[in-house]
């Protein structure tokens, strides 16, 4: 029997919204990453890497569809080896699984089995 690992459900915002909201978004729900979608097409993934260069560069009243936001990686089920695989082979903190979580590194770990 594998681990599976389930993640948080997606919160997602329109690439409409200004990185203003954003941070706000990520400030209210104490996250690192949301997930840009435009009519249920995940389109990219907002991070603090991105918050945080932003911020520096004084653009917070830009739109999110006006910058660069990380690749989404998606995996096709959530066991946790396949997960990992995942992450490491595309050198990612994250993954999104059955467009609906996504799962972090955080994640992995809190899951690990540590009774082995």
């Amino acid at each position: 029997m594998s681990l599976q690992v389930n993640g948080s459900e997606i919160i997602s915002l329109n690439p409409n919204a200004y990185v203003l909201d954003i941070l706000y978004f990520m400030r209210r729900n104490n996250i690192r990453r949301i997930v840009i979608s435009d009519s249920n097409k995940v389109i990219g993934v907002f991070t603090v890497d991105n918050a945080i260069r932003q911020i520096l560069e004084n653009k917070l009243e830009v739109k999110v569809s006006e910058i660069k936001l990380k690749k989404p990686v998606f995996v096709k089920n959530n066991n946790i080896k396949e997960i990992v695989n995942t992450m490491l082979s595309l050198n990612s903190d994250f993954v999104i699984y059955s467009n609906k979580y996504i799962i972090t590194e955080k994640d992995v770990i809190r899951n690990f089995n540590w009774n082995l």
